[in-house]
């Protein structure tokens, strides 16, 4: 048997028998509240208790089950490669401090990593509302173009993960790339060293699309300035024979004109942010830097976390608090929770994580797109849309008189995805804590 075999077969029982340890980095700079969230949500990953990393500018916390790093240079790169020197796991993901993962997250992930050539794993975001795809399969070019049809597979920071070995071999994150194009120009270097990256559907991660120095009204002269830098430095490195120049200040241009419609913008801070990239884009982009030389992983396999009662809570309308309160409690005694309301409107379905450790999904019975406006169907889409993601094992149900229906579910069948009811139920008064718990576990 060759090398390359006993590599293939080693990885094989890896990843079908082992749990590999996991180091997750969140890069965070001025973002409290919401990276709160993100570390709830990292935390109630289903079968993987990973290593979690938060770089940040601020003072570190009084968590003890966070390992927090303290960065104060506002370059991603630079902050993502402390990240990696710091960490220990086999597998390194990476989440923005404005993103919150499904549970089913890192368990996707990893099973992506089933071949010895794979050296990065990424999968969709979703956007604010938490039902649109914001970012999805992409490929690039070598000018750093995304496009459907290039030749290398694009994957976002918020949702990806890299193989040790991978990461280790091309010496990390270039600094250069404080903002922008970072993960292009990393992504494009494990292509030339012989690796492969993978696409999977099911890693979800929802991403609140925070405003910062290039996007949004929180946009900075600084910012359009690191911004001409990473381009600069791109076409140094990747396509010298290419300029794409004109094409980065034509749509940057249209962005900007865009936040001056909407009057978060004035005409000078237009012209002076247009004035930054230009000059950044004219002057020599510096040579690439040393690598950095980040350690061999020294955690071995990891324990699988316990598998957890993944429950859908759907009340009716008069029950809707004491509902909120019964995942709240069934979240702090280690429950996977997902909350169901809607209501006689025509609103939108929006999916947001709850600060009380559960998702909640809202959406108006009437709202666009539905046939047949009943509460009973609504609720059977809901729980289908979302089967493949939460996996659900109970439902509890509302009566219009406040009382819950606890329900076991079957799993879905291959040729039609939907749950079937078990015949036995039991009933909860008033959503009580104590009788739901007991009914769910026996």
């Amino acid at each position: 048997m060759s090398n390359g075999s006993r590599r293939s077969c080693a990885i094989t029982i890896w990843t079908e028998r082992m749990t590999p340890s996991v180091s997750v980095i969140v890069a965070n700079r001025g973002r409290a509240w919401s990276l709160s969230l993100t570390l709830q949500a990292l935390k109630r990953q289903r079968h993987i208790k990973p290593e979690i990393i938060v770089v940040s500018d601020a003072p570190a916390p009084r968590d003890l089950s966070v390992h927090w790093l303290r960065h104060d240079e506002a370059n991603v790169a630079t902050a993502r490669n402390a990240g990696l020197m710091a960490s220990t796991g086999q597998i390194i993901a990476f989440c923005d401090d404005d993103a919150v993962p499904e549970p089913s997250w890192l368990s996707q992930l990893l099973a992506g990593f089933d071949t010895d050539e794979v050296g990065a794993v990424g999968g969709p975001v979703l956007g604010p509302d938490g039902v649109r795809e914001q970012w999805g399969e992409m490929g690039f070019d070598r000018r750093g173009r995304d496009t459907p049809d290039g030749p290398f597979r694009k994957l976002n920071g918020t949702n990806m993960a890299l193989r040790r070995k991978a990461i280790t071999a091309i010496g990390g994150f270039d600094p250069r790339f404080a903002y922008y194009l970072d993960e292009t120009d990393m992504l494009l270097r494990l292509h030339d060293a012989g690796w492969r990256t993978r696409w999977i559907p099911s890693a979800v991660v929802h991403h609140a699309t925070r405003s910062n120095a290039i996007r949004g009204a929180g946009t900075t002269v600084a910012g359009f300035t690191q911004l001409g830098r990473s381009v600069a430095a791109f076409a140094r490195s990747h396509s010298p024979d290419c300029s794409q120049a004109e094409d980065m200040v034509r749509d940057q241009r249209r962005r900007l004109l865009r936040l001056h419609d909407l009057g978060l913008l004035s005409g000078h801070g237009v012209a002076a942010r247009l004035k930054a990239l230009k000059g950044a884009l004219k002057k020599a982009s510096d040579p690439a830097p040393d690598r950095a030389d980040i350690p061999a992983s020294v955690a071995g396999p990891a324990d699988p976390r316990p598998d957890s009662i993944r429950v859908a809570i759907a009340p009716r309308i008069l029950s809707r608090r004491s509902a909120r309160r019964l995942a709240r409690d069934l979240s702090l005694h280690g429950f996977e929770v997902t909350v169901i309301t809607q209501i006689w409107l025509n609103r939108p379905l929006c999916v947001k994580w709850h600060p009380d450790g559960y998702f909640h999904h809202r959406g108006g019975v009437f709202r666009a797109g539905n046939r047949w406006p009943r509460w009973s169907a609504m609720l059977e889409r809901e729980v289908a849309r979302t089967a493949p993601l939460r996996d659900y094992t109970h439902l509890i149900l509302s009566n219009r008189r406040g009382d819950a229906f606890v329900l076991k579910l079957e799993r879905p069948t291959v040729a039609k995805i939907s749950y079937r009811m078990d015949r036995k139920w039991q009933i909860v008064r008033k959503f009580d804590t104590t009788s739901a718990i007991d009914a769910l576990q026996h």
